[in-house]
């Protein structure tokens, strides 16, 4: 139950369903946009406490303590809700934009400093939700030059390519083709056999993780702004460079069980962010 509780969004605090994605607005500017744009569906607790922390914004001294009794409201202020905030906090008389495109991989808000950009990342404090998708490094790569003819030929590149060209079910079979590891090719399409192929192919990229880390690290120009809610619906915010992150490869795909005999395959390998202290 709490795991699906994490799942449910109902109460549309993400900036496009605020109306203030795809624009440049000074913080005075977004703040009376999301406050007329508040969902009908927040009762009148929520809206106190969302107004409560758009006035209260760079004075964290001010945050008063909330009680409000609502799992699902609080992980939509940590997830979706926490971006504004961090905004906000971070815009430091700049202009804010939410991309409204897939230009900015990656990326969920840009400040405009005077001729200075500053772009950022939000994760929630919850760190199973922090992830690194393969597609949005190899489009990063492959849309600067100098990055691509860097690491066109590279192990790290490779075997990310063929992740980010290969189905779900196919990208562990053809790593492992790739890299000569041995299964049971008679058995491939068996969902128990494709699961330990998964598996031990995981476990021989992270083995080699120190080269895939080496080459995001290099290629990341985003900062990471970790936002948590504590227990009195206080946010709390976190700066971290791309520098300061540490990856392994991990999978969400499950074997065959008997209530899902073709067991699940929704996610490709991907990549998990671990915060280095």
């Amino acid at each position: 139950m709490i795991k699906l509780l994490t799942l449910l969004e109902v109460y549309d605090l993400e900036p496009k369903k605020l109306g203030i994605a795809g624009k440049k607005l000074k913080s005075g500017q977004l703040k009376k946009i999301v406050k007329s744009n508040l969902s009908g569906k927040l009762d009148s607790n929520m809206k106190s406490y969302i107004t409560h922390i758009l006035n209260s914004i760079g004075l964290l001294a001010t945050y008063g303590d909330f009680k409000i009794d609502n799992t699902i409201f609080k992980n939509e202020v940590e997830k979706n809700f926490g971006e504004i905030i961090a905004a906000l906090e971070l815009s430091n008389g700049g202009l804010i934009e939410f991309p409204s495109s897939s230009t900015f991989p990656m990326i969920d808000f840009i400040i405009h400093d005077k001729d200075k950009i500053r772009q950022y990342s939000v994760k929630s404090a919850k760190a199973a939700t922090n992830t690194l998708k393969v597609k949005d490094i190899i489009k990063i790569i492959d849309s600067d030059k100098s990055y691509h003819d860097l690491y066109k030929n590279s192990f790290p590149y490779y075997v990310m390519d063929i992740l980010n060209q290969s189905s779900v079910k196919d990208a562990a079979l053809n790593i492992a083709d790739t890299l000569g590891l041995k299964y049971n090719k008679r058995k491939q399409d068996d969902g128990h056999e494709r699961y330990k192929i998964e598996k031990q192919v995981v476990d021989y990229l992270n083995k080699e993780k120190n080269k895939f880390k080496r080459m995001i690290n290099s290629v990341l120009t985003i900062d990471y702004v970790i936002v948590k809610i504590d227990k009195n619906f206080r946010p709390i915010i976190q700066t971290k460079n791309a520098k300061d992150i540490d990856i392994y490869f991990r999978t969400k795909n499950n074997a065959p069980t008997d209530h899902k005999p073709e067991g699940r395959w929704k996610d490709k390998i991907g990549f998990q962010v671990k915060w280095l202290s």
